[in-house]
Order: structure tokens, then sequence, then C-alpha cells
């Protein structure tokens, strides 16, 4: 075996060169990835997340919003650009969006306007790449009505004021669980959209007005397109026998696969957010009364556990679950839009944690737009995260001249690859640009000294044995270093944030793939060298690659590691907080939260224990990273927090399982969050109008002592256990029957 490194961009420049993005300006390092790996197909329809410019185009006139852009893509794009209906014709008050989920094929990259400009160049701030989920988007999208005027003068209506819809964006999600239907037995969500490819072929399948999956809405469309159940009324209809729904018939008549088994993480969420008993005897509640809209993302997405290609369909997911709350809304006879609360129980643990990502920016702007324009609140519950003890983050203070190092340990028998970012700050933008070079080195043998990566630069490491030597063979690909610098694209637009990353990917260590090399396993090297004349901070975050809930991909997580950092303390104890002196390490539990939790406007969840009040041991922490120009963090830490275990012995929530009246326990600030999203919308439904005075009416300060520890991990507030009893009504419904 022969492991070199090649640098250079050549190396990168034939990675990326099927994909035709040669003349763009700095990529996103993922894609360099994905193209490196072939997880992207060169002539793959794939989505990007897009955020456009504003002010003027060269001629003076103002460039498009994201409605006219998409319009503009239909009309001139179409063999190379699709985009899903609700950014054409948007719900109210999100006409003058910029940003927008797009499925392109690599030759956008070089098409032009009617007037010969280049269309990325001229219209694009920048873009992230996403995964594909292995379907062409429809050849025929039809472009579905607005529900109401969506043009940048024409007021809304009033808003709603006495109801109010509940999203959820999850996998694994039993919409036709006992839970989940109305007194009747019909069905509770009003639309719900599996963004998957079926794995079989459907023996009937519904309309189809999105742009990858399959939509079920509730109600049958008019008029009917097809012989088969086209809703979930009808589909209901179809597998209800002797009076009884059989939930195995309607899940394999809408290829449900994914909740043939007892528990998933959608199913338990939906239930937490929304779910209610409505058998004979039992009493009336608001909540039962809420629409629901639900959002299954894709296996290849929710299976992957770094999460780093997730943005383009989350933000798809969002805005699609906007523009059908209005839509259920109206068809209940309401004549304005809907106030919403869409959670988000999915997070990574990878990006600038600054708040200034893709997608926090897709955020920060629909709250904006929808409540400035609209007066119907938005809230977006957005868990913290479970990674305060991976062991995933670290910081340094690299002084002027300075190398330091970090062990990466990088475990066997992984077969998903490991990701590590290296963000540079610099909070104040007086300072200069700072001068940092990354080497990384592995646990083996090279054939030469594994070189430092300079800002713009690229490096891989090949087992040459694997095709011809210094050929940049994809079988014999064992990891790659790629500095994205923070400056503008040079030409064109391009993967933008305030702050230089380096991105360290190493392969997978164990697979089935007899035609590749792995990786070898063990403790990785980064060194950090600082040739500059000033300090830089650095912060490093591995993403997860271990296997989510409900899926076996074969992962294991990689850590850092350092002597100075303890799990335990003297007493046997384990340690939650940062520690000084001896035990001060680069290694921090701080800095930990959700990387797409990191925005202002996010109503973000920490998890502590019902019991005693006290933070869930795994709760992510703040705070943010400061923004440049900025002297604050965009957040100190979670927003609020809400029980994730009863206690220490006793783990979880209690939820639904997949069947019927399956109970099962979760635990993680993702089963927290969905317990906010249900009080924010009784409260909505209620006549609140607005996330600020919702979140006052459902929770209580904490007391001043455990703020002084401990605000950073659970926030200001936590959620009030409404009733009587230690516990939620619904869930002290599920305890009582255990």
């Amino acid at each position: 075996m022969a492991i070199q490194w090649v640098t250079g961009q050549a190396a990168r420049a034939q990675r990326t060169a099927p994909y035709r993005v040669q003349r763009l300006g700095p990529l996103d390092p993922y894609f360099t990835w994905a193209a490196s790996t072939r997880t992207v197909g060169p002539d793959d329809w794939f989505p990007v997340l897009i955020q456009l410019r504003s002010g003027l185009d060269p001629d003076g006139d103002p460039l498009p919003n994201a409605a006219r852009f998409a319009k503009t893509a239909r009309a001139l794009w179409d063999p190379w650009m699709r985009c899903a209906p609700w950014y054409e014709s948007p719900a109210a008050g999100l006409h003058d969006t910029r940003f927008l989920c797009a499925w392109i094929r690599s030759r956008f990259f070089e098409a032009t306007d009617d007037k010969g400009r280049r269309a990325v160049a001229t219209y694009v701030e920048r873009f992230a790449f996403g995964m594909p989920v292995g379907q062409v988007p429809l050849d025929h999208l039809p472009q579905a009505p607005a529900a109401f005027p969506t043009s940048s003068e024409a007021a809304s209506p009033p808003a709603v004021t006495d109801t109010a819809v509940i999203g959820v964006v999850d996998d694994g999600i039993a919409f036709a669980g006992e839970r989940l239907r109305t007194r009747d037995g019909g069905p509770r969500v009003r639309f719900f959209w599996d963004q998957r490819v079926p794995r079989r072929e459907l023996s009937f399948v519904p309309g189809l007005p999105v742009p990858y999956g399959i939509e079920w809405p509730a109600t049958t469309p008019v008029p009917k397109q097809a012989a088969g159940p086209e809703s979930l009324d009808e589909l209901f209809a179809a597998s209800t026998f002797a009076g009884r729904l059989d939930e195995e018939a309607v899940y394999a008549a809408a290829g449900q696969d994914q909740v043939r088994v007892d528990a998933r993480h959608g199913t338990h969420v939906l239930d937490v957010a929304a779910g209610v008993a409505t058998g004979a005897g039992t009493p009336a509640t608001k909540i039962e009364s809420l629409p629901v809209v639900a959002v299954q993302l894709p296996d290849v997405i929710a299976g992957d556990a770094a999460g780093h290609l997730l943005e383009p369909q989350l933000l798809d997911a969002v805005r699609y679950v906007i523009d059908r709350a209005d839509r259920a809304v109206k068809a209940a006879g309401s004549t304005g839009p809907a106030p919403v609360v869409v959670n988000l129980s999915y997070g990574l643990m990878g990006g600038p944690h600054d708040g200034t990502s893709l997608l926090e920016g897709a955020i920060e702007e629909l709250v904006a737009e929808r409540e400035a324009k609209t007066g119907a609140p938005l809230a977006i519950v957005i868990a913290a995260g479970n990674s305060a003890l991976a062991r995933c983050h670290a910081t340094l203070q690299l002084a002027a001249g300075e190398l330091r190092r970090l062990q990466w340990s990088v475990p066997p028998a992984s077969t998903t690859p490991a990701f590590l970012e290296v963000w540079l700050g610099h909070a104040r933008p007086d300072l200069p640009e700072p001068a940092v070079s990354v080497r990384l080195i592995p646990p083996v043998a090279t054939t030469n000294d594994a070189p430092f990566v300079d800002a713009g630069e690229y490096a891989e490491l090949l087992d040459t044995t694997w095709g011809t030597t210094g050929t940049p063979s994809i079988q014999g690909l064992l990891a790659t270093v790629s500095y994205v610098r923070e400056t503008d694209p040079v030409d064109g637009s391009g993967y933008c944030n305030e702050r230089d990353m380096v991105l360290l990917a190493v392969s997978a260590t164990a697979g089935a793939d007899p035609v590749r090399a792995f990786a070898p396993a063990g403790t990785w090297t980064v060194e950090l060298q600082n040739g500059g004349a000033a300090d830089v901070e650095i912060h490093a975050w591995i993403r997860r690659n271990d296997s989510p809930f409900g899926y076996r991909t074969g992962g294991r997580q990689s850590s850092f590691v350092d002597e100075a950092y303890r799990v335990f303390d003297d007493a046997g104890r384990l340690v939650e907080r940062d520690e000084s002196g001896p035990h001060d390490s680069a290694i921090k539990r701080s800095g930990t939260l959700n990387g797409i939790a990191t925005g202002a406007s996010a109503v973000v969840v920490g998890a502590v224990l019902g019991d005693s009040g006290r933070p869930a041991p795994y709760t992510s922490c703040g705070p943010a990273v400061v923004q440049a120009a900025m002297e604050q963090p965009s957040r100190a830490g979670p927003t609020v927090s809400a029980v994730s275990d009863r206690s220490l012995s006793r783990l979880g929530v209690l939820g639904a399982g997949t069947r019927g009246g399956a109970t099962v326990a979760m635990n993680g600030t993702s089963v927290a969050a969905p317990s906010v999203t249900r009080r924010l919308a009784e409260q909505f439904a209620a006549g609140t109008t607005s996330t600020a005075d919702a979140l006052v009416a459902i929770s209580s300060p904490h007391p001043g002592a455990k703020l002084a520890a401990d605000s950073p991990r659970i926030g200001p507030r936590k959620l009030d256990v409404p009733g009587p009893g230690a516990r939620p009504v619904w869930l002290a419904e599920r305890g009582a029957t255990r």
C-alpha cells in the first residue's frame, strides 16, 4: 500500500470538472467531497439552497425576489432548473423573500438570462448544495394558485386569531395513528408530504403538486383525477374494515415502509406536538381542532447523521408547511393567513454557529416577512441538540506565529465518512485576515509529508495502489483538506461566509465495497499554524456520523481526544461543565448548539429533567459565536427548556409508537421541542399574536441560582406543566395505560 498526498487546484478541478462549476467562486467544500466520491452524479438533478442578491442589476433594474426568479427560471432555464410552486406563488407575506430551494442540473451554472448574462453571477448571492433523492423533478409541475394575494403591494387579509397550524418536519411519521384521528375516525393531518421516492410502485398514486415525493391531502381534489384514493380521507375509507381502520393497510397503500418498526422518531415527535386521545368519554381539547401539516424527509437525508446536505429539503419543507397551513384554514372558512408553529427536531453539529448559515438566514427572513406583512405569528421551534458531552467541539486561541494541534480520533469499523470543520474567527472587521495554515496527519506512514493547506488551497490523501500513481482516483481517496476563504466570490457566486472555513474529511474506515480503499482508523493529528501578526480564534466542530435513531448506517462517531479533558471527576461524577486549571481543555461543552439553531428568531429548546429541573447532561450549550462587526452573540443559549427525561433513572418522554395505542419513551432535545410547539400553538389559537408573548404565557423564569450556573444550557425560562400533576396531561394519559 502506497499512501501519498496530492495538492493543488488541478486535483480539485478534476473532481468538479463534470459539474461545470470551474468559473464559480469558492465552492461549498461538501460539494467537492460529494463530487469526489460521486455522491452526486454530474447528470443528476440535485437541490441547491439559494440566496438571491438584493439591489440593482447591471442595467439598474431591481434584482428579482424569489417569486420572480422562479418565474424567470420556468421561462428560460426549464431544462436545468425547477422550483416548487410555493416559491413562484408564495403564501401570504412571503412575496419578497430572497431564499429558495431549486432543483438544478449542472448546466444551470452556464445558463444565461435573456440579455446573455450568466444567471448565477448576476442573480445569486450564495448557495449550498443538497443531496439528491433519486427522482427527477416532474416534467410538468403544476403552478398552484396562491391562497392569498401575493404582490408586495397587496395587503393581506387580517390574520386568523382563533386557530393555529402545527407543522412537523421529521422522518418515520405514522400519520394514521389513533391520536392523530378526529373523533369520527378521519385524519387530523390536513396535508402530508412524503419527500421520499417510493421503494416500490404504488397501486395508486395521488396527484403530485410537489416537485418530488408524494403529497397526500386530507380531502379529495375537485375534480377527482384517478380511480384510486387521492386523499387521506379516501385512503382511510379504503383501509377501514368492519368499522375499524387497518393502519397496516394505510401505510402499505401509501408506501410508508418507514413505520414497519415499533417506534420512529417522527411519530413520537408528532404525537408530543399534536397527539390527543379522542376516544369515547374523553373530554374535548383545543389541540384536537388544530390542523396539522407533516413533512417526511427522504431516507438519504434523515439517515445522514452528518446532516451537511439537508438544508434545501428543510427549507422546502418549511415553505410547504406555511403554504398548506394557509390553505387548510381557508378550506375551513377563514379568510386570512394562519399562525403557524413549525417543529424541527433535526439539526447538525457543524456550521459557523453564528447565525449566518444559509438555512438560518432563510428562517430569519421567513419569520420577519411573515409577521411584518400579515400579523400572523410564525414560530420555528428547533431542538438545541444533544452534543454537549460528545467531545466534538474545540476552541483555540492561536497566537501569532504559534502552532497548535488537535487530536481527532476516527474509530475503526465505521462505514460512514468523518468530517471536521475548522472555522477561523475574526469577530471585528478591523482585524487583519487570518493567515492560518492547516494540515492533517494520518495515523499511518505516507510517502510524502502532509502539506500545510493555505487559504483557497486543496489537498487529498490517496492510496495510489487504486489506480495510476498520482492520478486522483475515486477508489483510492482516503481524506481531503479544503480551505474556503471568507472573501466574496471572484467570478459569480458560491459558498460565502463571514469566516474562513477548512473542511477535513476522512473516508469510511470499513465497508462492503470491494473496489475501494478505506481510511486508516486511529488518531489523526490536525496542525494549525498561525503565520500572521494577529491572534486568531479557532472553533472546530466534528460532524455527527453515527447512526440516527431508526437507521443502521454502520457509522461510528469520531471525537476529539485530550488528556486534560475529564469525562468524570475524582468522585466518579459526570463532568457537565467546562473546567479550568489543570483540566482546562481545548475540547468544550460550551458552544455546542445545533448548527441551525444559532439565529436570533428561532425558538430553541434545551432539555431538563422532569423530577429536578436540572439540565439533561447531554443538552447542547451556548453561546453562539460572535458574528463579525457585532459585540454580542446572536444568542447566549436556548430560548426555553422543556422536559426530555422524567429523571436520570427514568429516561425519556412518553409518546406514541407506530401502531394503535403503542407507547414508547424517547429522550433528547428533539422530544423536548415538540412540547413547546404544542403549547405555542395553543396560545396562538387562543388569540396571542406574538411568539414572545406566547412564550411568556407558557413558561416561567428559572430561579436565579440556576440561571447563574446553567443559563447557556437551558435558557432563561422553563416550560410550565399545564394542569394538575407533575406531567403534561397528554403524557399523563399515556402513563395511565402503562
